[in-house]
Formats: C-alpha cells, sequence, structure tokens
C-alpha cells in the first residue's frame, strides 16, 4: 500500500512538473480572454448608452420642428382666415390650368 501511495505522489509530481507550466498559460490565457470580452463588452454598453441618447436628442429635435411646422401652419392659416376680402394673387398652377381647360376646348370644337 505504501508503495502505491508513493508511486502516486511520486506521478503527481511528475504531472504537476509536466503540466504545470502549460496550466498556468491555459489559465493566463483563460483570464486575458475573460479581460478582453469584459474590455468589449464594457465599451459596447458605453456605446449604446451613448447611441441611445443621441436618439432620444434627435427624437426631441424632430418633435420640436414638428411643433414649429404645425405652429406656422396654425398661423398662416389664421391669417388667411382673417382676410377673407383680399383676391388671392393668380398662380402659375392657375394660368396653367386654365390654359388647359382653353386647349381642351379647342380640341373638342375640331
Amino acid at each position: 500500500m505504501t508503495t502505491d501511495n508513493k508511486t502516486e505522489t511520486e506521478l503527481d509530481q511528475v504531472r504537476r512538473i509536466l503540466l504545470g507550466p502549460i496550466e498556468e498559460n491555459n489559465d493566463a490565457r483563460d483570464k486575458r480572454i475573460l479581460d478582453f470580452i469584459k474590455g468589449e463588452t464594457t465599451a459596447n454598453a458605453e456605446h449604446l448608452d451613448r447611441m441611445e441618447a443621441r436618439l432620444g436628442e434627435i427624437t426631441a429635435m424632430v418633435a420640436a420642428n414638428r411643433r414649429a411646422t404645425l405652429s406656422e401652419l396654425s398661423k398662416a392659416i389664421t391669417d388667411l382666415a382673417e382676410r377673407p376680402g383680399q383676391p388671392t394673387p393668380e398662380t402659375n398652377a392657375t394660368k396653367l390650368q386654365g390654359n388647359v381647360q382653353a386647349l381642351a376646348a379647342t380640341r373638342n370644337t375640331r
């Protein structure tokens, strides 16, 4: 029995001598990999936080722009409603529509 224990102890020592540096290298490599993953995860989380903050700013800017545009439109409509007696100036669209109607009338008479 003592011989078996001594042999096993010697084999354990040989294993530690032969495999010890490999296990230490593996442990060190595993630690470096975990540190890298933690660093990348932290960097990605920070980047996502910055993107989310920027998206919030853009959303607020779009909402403010939309409110300003609606305010301008409502003011323009109110201004137009307050001036009902003024004739509207003839626009190019009105002239174009008149020209199209005149052209259509001349074609119908042929």
